[in-house]
């Protein structure tokens, strides 16, 4: 069984627009927030987080036109994103 990891992002206005493999029923098993956007400057800023379908929109108050994005990229992080098979999502960064 494929896991569910990264696949891609695209950047419109000032949200990252994630999709995963294996996205089919994603949910947050709570309401930890890990993830980050920054712009050109690398500067990473938490994010505010939310599903919709099988992608992820992720926005944040200090980056007005996202460039990178990462998820759970802390040392001790743990996953809250897992697809309807119980899979959590892996660790990235889109840099």
């Amino acid at each position: 069984m494929k896991d569910l990891n990264f696949h891609t992002v695209d950047y419109k206005k000032n949200k990252a627009i994630i999709s995963f493999d294996m996205a089919d029923g994603l949910q947050f098993i709570n309401k930890e927030n890990l993830f980050e956007l920054a712009g050109e400057d690398r500067i990473f800023y938490p994010g505010k987080a939310k599903i919709k379908g099988n992608v992820v929109e992720v926005i944040s108050e200090k980056v007005n036109n996202p460039v990178y994005v990462r998820f759970a990229w802390g040392n001790t992080s743990l996953s809250n994103l897992f697809n309807i098979a119980n899979l959590p999502a892996s660790s990235f960064t889109s840099e």
